[in-house]
């Protein structure tokens, strides 16, 4: 194996880099290589989206994105003409958001600003009608940095302001059932093909996903990895309570990882701070 450190490894995803061989390069999803590769494998991905647009639309005011990363749904955003500032912590997942950005009409893009910075620790001015956290990326938070985060968000809404938070609450019967080691092959927006590899034990508290392109030639084959946390809904909904906001709805996502159900949280402002 060659640059990066072996990430802990399950599975299938396990099995295959070992028939990979030893000329193998490990990298987060989120860094350069990893970067590359999630925005190529991410681009088709039409989830949320539809969700997303519906319920932006039904308030007005300014959008706050957190965790914009490439920008599969900063885009869209902006084609609700809405002024969206786009917060993203990853150097690499900027530059391809800027990248896109950079082809759209100028009028487009000049309702956008993009900030790097932690979604956890924002300090923006002014206050926005809607903040959207997606793609369930509260997942890659710890409780610290949730606490942080929702308190962050209380002091960036309106107040009639709204926060849409994707989450994916695990299919209870799931729970029982022997570990699942999925693998799928797909297609990116670049004509690469990839595999990718899911795998969670049950009663773990995260999953395990690794992907990696299939047709590398005599380079080394990049192994981009990820191991989000499953988090309970109704604990997020106590943190979120315990932050001064309340969950107003709950609105499903079509798609999503086998064995969760994905929706959009509907958070507001609580009436009195908990």
């Amino acid at each position: 194996m060659t640059d990066g450190v072996a990430p802990e490894l399950r599975g299938g995803l396990a099995s295959a880099v070992a028939q990979l061989g030893h000329d193998v390069e490990f990298h987060d999803l989120y860094d350069a290589v990893g970067a590359a590769i999630y925005d190529d494998t991410a681009s088709l991905d039409s989830s949320e989206i539809r969700e997303l647009s519906r319920l932006v639309r039904a308030t007005p005011g300014r959008v706050l994105e957190l965790a914009a990363g490439s920008g599969r749904l900063t885009l869209p955003l902006l084609r609700l003409k809405r002024d969206v500032t786009a917060v993203e912590l990853s150097t690499a997942m900027i530059a391809l958001l800027e990248a896109k950005v950079g082809q759209l009409p100028r009028a487009t893009a000049s309702r956008l600003l993009v900030l790097q910075g932690d979604m956890s620790d924002v300090e923006l001015p002014g206050t926005f009608g809607v903040v959207v956290l997606g793609t369930a990326s509260i997942s890659l938070l710890g409780p610290d940095a949730r606490a942080r985060l929702f308190d962050r968000v209380r002091a960036h809404l309106d107040q009639d302001g709204v926060l849409l938070l994707s989450v994916a609450d695990l299919v209870p019967t799931l729970a029982d059932e022997p570990a699942w080691d999925e693998h799928a092959d797909l297609v990116g927006a670049s004509g690469a093909r990839y595999r990718i590899h899911y795998f969670w034990q049950p009663g773990e508290d995260r999953r395990h996903v690794g992907v990696y392109p299939l047709d590398v030639g005599d380079r080394a084959t990049p192994v981009c990895t990820s191991t989000p946390a499953i988090i309970d809904v109704a604990l997020i909904e106590h943190e979120l309570a315990q932050a001064g906001l309340r969950v107003a709805g709950r609105h499903p996502v079509s798609g999503g990882w086998k064995g969760f159900r994905e929706y959009f949280l509907e958070v507001r402002r609580a009436h009195e701070h908990s």
